[in-house]
């Protein structure tokens, strides 16, 4: 996952997130744990099993980096 922000040339990265093995199923933007800062949470599924064997999956928490408001810096 990536947020790029426009930086009047084009999209420059502003983070990523380490690769994950697998497809990432579903993901949302949310105070995960409760503490008054967002989160990127997202659905991993690392192993799919169409017939026999078992299905693996995860669910990551990231914290991310509110982008500023107009007339706010971006803290250090």
């Amino acid at each position: 996952v990536e947020c790029r922000t426009w930086n009047q040339l084009g999209l420059g990265l502003k983070w990523r997130t380490q690769a994950v093995g697998g497809h990432i199923s579903d993901s949302a933007v949310a105070d995960f744990n409760n503490d008054g800062k967002p989160e990127l949470v997202y659905a991993v599924v690392s192993k799919t099993a169409p017939v026999v064997g078992q299905e693996r999956s995860y669910i990551v928490a990231q914290s991310v980096e509110k982008a500023p408001q107009a007339g706010e810096t971006a803290a250090p």
